[in-house]
């Protein structure tokens, strides 16, 4: 007699793997998720074999034999999952253990990437006490069951893919008489809010990735209010790094409670300070005349929570509906959208390690937002979030669309030519 772990996933096919996601990822994407998760489950498998002797079992949907073969390799045995719902499938996996004479029996899925091998060793030790075990999920399910004696009606009368899944189980133990124990909770990737989830399996933080806002400022004091009001209630730390400002901008900064840091001007550097006093796992940069959207924080936590993803930014919106200033923001999107190439005024997020990794804004005089989504595309990909930021229009007011576009495209054209961003930085305020 011998135990047994069962893995129940799914061959990856674009469009139909984590379809619950496919709001917020691609079809491509989210295979690549899939895959990525359950790699990490087949690492936890395999740990668990080093130390205890349980066969290993794949119940697979969704694709072949030698499909599943060539992409979870030869430690495994395999069989398809058959018909029905996923009551019925368990069922049947526990069911064909048991006659094969297995002592004990544990499922578990390729979604909770957080499991570890210590997970499974409790799970199979408990069963020497108890008849079931359960592995509770935050959403209400189970990312794991034990049994030491097969019962079907555990898998009968049961809401899948809802929030009741874990508590119909129970009653179903408790009507059987059984005896059962749980282990810790643990979260399910299933839907775009538990992306949160896998950022944190990747950044290996106990908690959800904390946020950091920084923003720096040099007499903001006619916007920033605005843009602080944007970010109360939300949990995030905002610290503004203020270039020693003439104006109100310090006092109103203080009134709201948030760190403030006073330095000299120097956007690049004190955007850097910022992120050097900052506590968060996320640091998300944005300018002092910037409102952020109601769902900045979970936008942000899903686009970097993207296989791939080093850095996002959000489309750009700006606070007055002209017809040529829709033309700008037209552009502004369809430009960082194709090229992933956002502007700091779209407010730039990225993981704090990612951010120390580049090595931060280059200090220079003036196009450091630039400088730092090129470092960062060498990385990996930039998102660009579905939501707007909504900038200021002064800098095109100021100067008139037409111009403040090609001062900009001359700024860019001479960072690619090697001009020195001081020289480019000197003649840029001598326009404004």
């Amino acid at each position: 007699m011998s135990d047994r772990l069962l893995l129940f996933t799914r061959y990856p096919v674009p469009g139909q793997t984590k379809t619950r996601l496919l709001s917020v990822l691609t079809p491509q994407e989210a295979v690549l998720l899939h895959r990525l998760m359950t790699g990490e489950v087949k690492k936890t498998i395999l740990l668990l074999q080093k130390e205890v002797e349980i066969e290993a079992e794949v119940r697979f949907t969704n694709g072949k034999l030698e499909q599943m073969k060539d992409w979870l390799g030869s430690h495994f045995s395999y069989k398809e999952q058959g018909g029905g719902d996923l009551g019925k499938r368990l069922a049947s996996g526990f069911e064909e253990s048991f006659q094969k004479g297995d002592k004990k029996v544990i499922a578990i899925g390729s979604d909770c990437p957080q499991i570890t091998p210590q997970d499974l060793e409790e799970a199979l030790k408990s069963l020497d006490n108890y008849d079931c075990v359960l592995g509770p999920a935050l959403d209400g399910g189970y990312y794991l069951i034990g049994l030491r004696v097969f019962h079907s009606a555990l898998f009968s009368n049961i809401s899948w893919g809802t929030e009741f899944v874990l508590e119909q189980t129970i009653k179903n133990i408790k009507q059987n008489g059984l005896s059962w124990t749980e282990l810790r909770p643990l979260g399910d990737i299933d839907r775009p809010e538990d992306l949160a989830l896998w950022l944190q399996y990747q950044l290996k933080t106990k908690d959800i990735p904390k946020l950091s806002v920084i923003i720096p400022t040099l007499n903001e004091g006619n916007y920033l209010k605005d843009t602080l009001l944007s970010l109360v209630g939300h949990p995030c730390e905002v610290i503004v790094v203020d270039g020693s400002s003439q104006d109100q901008t310090i006092e109103i900064a203080q009134s709201f409670g948030v760190k403030v840091i006073v330095t000299a001007p120097h956007r690049a550097k004190q955007m850097n300070m910022g992120a050097a006093n900052a506590k968060g796992d996320i640091l998300f940069f944005l300018h002092g005349d910037t409102k952020v959207p109601s769902d900045f924080g979970q936008q942000i936590l899903i686009n970097l929570a993207k296989p791939g993803v080093v850095g996002g930014a959000f489309r750009l919106g700006i606070d007055q509906a002209k017809w040529d200033l829709n033309l700008v923001k037209w552009g502004a999107n369809t430009r960082s959208g194709l090229f992933q190439l956002p502007y700091g005024d779209q407010g730039i997020f990225l993981t704090k390690n990612i951010f120390n990794q580049t090595g931060g804004f280059p200090e220079i005089a003036i196009m450091e937002d630039f400088a730092l989504i090129k470092r960062l595309q060498q990385l990996g990909r930039i998102a660009i979030a579905t939501s707007e930021v909504k900038t200021s229009a002064r800098r095109w007011q100021r100067l008139g669309i037409v111009k403040t576009t090609l001062v900009n495209q001359m700024m860019i054209l001479g960072y690619y030519l090697g001009i020195n961003p001081d020289r480019l930085g000197r003649w840029y305020r001598s326009i404004k």
